[in-house]
């Protein structure tokens, strides 16, 4: 599993872009994995998205438990239900990378902009927007 999460890394080109957080992004993707798998029998094929999502400079962190795909079981993570998964948010702290928040929905897309607009798509197919705040990720509409 180390080695499918190394080569995930270097492929998406996160190891060389990310360095100084690629340890923590490892052992996170592994827990949320070993959480939403059987026996930890799984992989991200997606849905691991670092940017600067609070405009201070520093690679934050947000995976989609959608992105996971599970050897055994279902074939899903846990955290996914018929429509939405576990999305969950990570504030790199000076260096540390903190979870913040978790959010029923599915990622479809994050804006190429200073503190981005991430765009998550909720139970029924309906799109919003989210931004982060100071404190928190919230939900600023359609």
């Amino acid at each position: 599993m180390r080695l499918a999460l190394a080569i995930w890394l270097l492929l998406s080109g996160a190891a060389q872009a990310q360095s100084d957080i690629a340890p923590q992004v490892s052992a996170i993707l592994e827990g949320h994995v070993a959480e939403g798998c059987t026996n930890g029998a799984g992989a991200f094929q997606g849905g691991v998205y670092e940017r600067d999502l609070t405009g201070d400079g520093l690679v934050d962190l947000i995976v989609d438990h959608g992105g996971i795909t599970c050897t055994q079981g279902f074939g899903r993570s846990g955290f996914c239900g018929a429509q939405v998964c576990s999305v969950v948010f990570y504030v790199n702290q000076n260096g540390t990378l903190t979870e913040v928040q978790e959010i029923l929905a599915i990622v479809g897309g994050i804006s190429d902009t200073p503190r981005p607009l991430i765009g998550l798509h909720g139970h029924g197919g309906g799109r919003n927007f989210w931004r982060w705040n100071g404190a928190e990720f919230v939900n600023i509409g359609e």
